[in-house]
């Protein structure tokens, strides 16, 4: 599979302008949903480290396509928010199928690290400012650019939220606080707006 994946990749980014050699193929995570791996790519006029991430092509209603989230990623770049460099985007099967290959960020992804270890002492103190910045900067982006993301009445979502948590059985304060908070607030006079949907340490890259 890495071999065949790997001519794959290299045909691909040709398509695409760049004419090169993809090594050290190593796959991250992978599941029935989705694969990622990470890739050196190597050119005349440079060295490259990116990252492949690729779906089943299977639309869920919990979220989008792999080349739909690629298309959001570059809509989100453009507001000023700090996400990876989108290189290329497949929604071909004759190519990588529902896929996109992006710069890899370097940084720390694990919570206990960044909570605990030393050397991320300076960036915690910046780090709640940071990921509020961020975050309105996803929250600015026109929604009107996107027709395939899905648009949910505030309601019904949060039902649907309160329900999965209730279905952990393991009460926590700080949700509790979080839904009475939204379920007493008025929606009607507010704007839609692009939300993360899972914006944790786990999925932002920290140094």
């Amino acid at each position: 599979m890495p071999n065949e994946l790997q001519l794959k990749i290299e045909d691909f980014l040709l398509k695409n302008g760049k004419e090169g050699k993809v090594t050290d193929l190593i796959p991250l995570t992978g599941g029935a949903s989705a694969e990622t791996w990470k890739f050196t790519f190597i050119s005349n006029k440079k060295t490259e480290q990116l990252i492949l991430r690729k779906g089943s092509g299977k639309k869920s209603p919990l979220a989008v396509l792999k080349s739909e989230e690629a298309v959001v990623q570059q809509k989100v770049k453009s507001s000023g928010a700090p996400v990876p460099e989108i290189v290329a985007i497949s929604s071909d099967d004759k190519d990588l199928g529902d896929a996109y290959l992006m710069n890899l960020i370097p940084g720390e992804s694990i919570a206990r690290k960044i909570l605990r270890d030393s050397k991320f002492s300076e960036a915690r103190q910046k780090l709640a400012f940071q990921c509020g910045e961020a975050l309105a900067k996803i929250h600015s982006v026109n929604t009107n650019d996107f027709s395939r993301v899905p648009k949910k009445p505030i309601r019904e979502e949060l039902e649907r939220l309160y329900s999965t948590y209730k279905s952990f059985n393991q009460p926590l304060p700080v949700f509790e606080y979080a839904f009475k908070w939204l379920n007493n607030q008025d929606f009607t006079a507010r704007k839609d707006a692009l939300v993360h949907g899972d914006f944790r340490l786990g999925n932002l890259m920290i140094d």
